[in-house]
């Protein structure tokens, strides 16, 4: 293992921001700053220079970052094998997650694998694709899972299952007397929809571009960036919604909302497992793939 200066040092390298990494790592600020004054006290140089936007690293600061990332790797490898050979598992998982999958999927298949691999401990992150994806690269977490459009190139990703939206309303909405509405009649209704920048934002905004509606002409009464606003207030016949079918699940089968089918229009989308290529996974990452890859549905309730 990795000093923990040396722990806190690398995350201080990758952000640029000591509130950032203290708030990553679960510590002080003031715990944060101390680790790093012990390394330059150690090594009798300076790693950082304080500048109006932030931490820069020196020259020094560079060097030891290098190694200690090549070092960071050594370590990983180390626990994997020393893991394989005591033949359990310990340590802490990272993952970063969609908000349908973190918060819908993911709970069933982190309980699953703890059944088998009882000292592991997790830390989840969840936002949108673009969020996540910034975690990923910057080493916050070691798996993502992101739902619908990919939001950058060069991650290594897999489809492991997919998604729908589908739109919901009241009971006591009239629409919840239909089977299914056209799409253009979606532009008398108040609609709830997830927040500017969400991945269901953008893959709603397309499947409208798809039914020649322009997002201009809907009558948008809400955004949120909580699944359990969005449904609360459809509940409470503020507007009708397109949601995501795995986030409405319960609520479906209690009667408490009623999905609506939109003629002429499919809004699957892919949820995917990805790493940043060449990752050096713990091995509680990659036996947490492995579950993954297989059918994450066999999970499921």
């Amino acid at each position: 293992m990795l000093d923990y200066r040396a722990e806190v040092f690398i995350h201080v390298a990758r952000c640029l921001n000591i509130t950032q990494a203290a708030r990553d790592l679960y510590i002080s600020q003031p715990a944060v700053t101390t680790a790093i004054q012990k390394l330059e006290e150690y090594y009798a140089v300076k790693l950082f220079l304080r500048k109006s936007w932030g931490l820069e690293l020196t020259p020094a600061g560079v060097l030891l970052y290098r190694h200690l990332k090549e070092l960071k790797k050594t370590s990983t490898s180390l626990e994997n094998e020393m893991m394989k050979l005591k033949g359990t598992l310990h340590g802490k998982l990272s993952i970063g997650a969609a908000p349908t999958f973190g918060n819908y999927i993911l709970p069933h298949l982190l309980g699953h694998f703890s059944k088998s691999h009882p000292e592991i401990s997790y830390n989840l992150y969840i936002g949108n694709n673009t969020q996540v994806y910034a975690s990923l690269k910057e080493g916050k977490i070691e798996l993502a899972f992101l739902v619908g459009i990919l939001p950058g190139k060069g991650l290594v990703s897999r489809k492991i299952m997919k998604d729908e939206l589908v739109l919901v309303a009241s009971p006591h909405h009239p629409w919840s007397a239909r089977e299914s509405i056209n799409g253009n009649e979606l532009l008398s209704q108040p609609l709830i929809l997830r927040e500017k920048g969400s991945s269901s934002r953008k893959d709603m905004e397309e499947a409208f571009a798809e039914m020649g509606l322009s997002s201009e002409e809907l009558i948008v009464i809400a955004d949120f960036n909580s699944f359990e606003a969005i449904k609360q207030s459809v509940q409470a016949n503020l507007g009708v919604a397109l949601i995501s079918r795995w986030a409405v699940k319960d609520e479906l089968e209690q009667g408490q909302l009623n999905c609506i089918r939109i003629k002429g229009i499919n809004l699957t989308r892919d949820i995917y497992a990805a790493t940043m290529p060449k990752a050096r996974l713990t091995e509680p990452a990659s036996r947490f793939l492995q579950i993954v890859y297989k059918n994450p549905g066999n999970f499921l309730p």
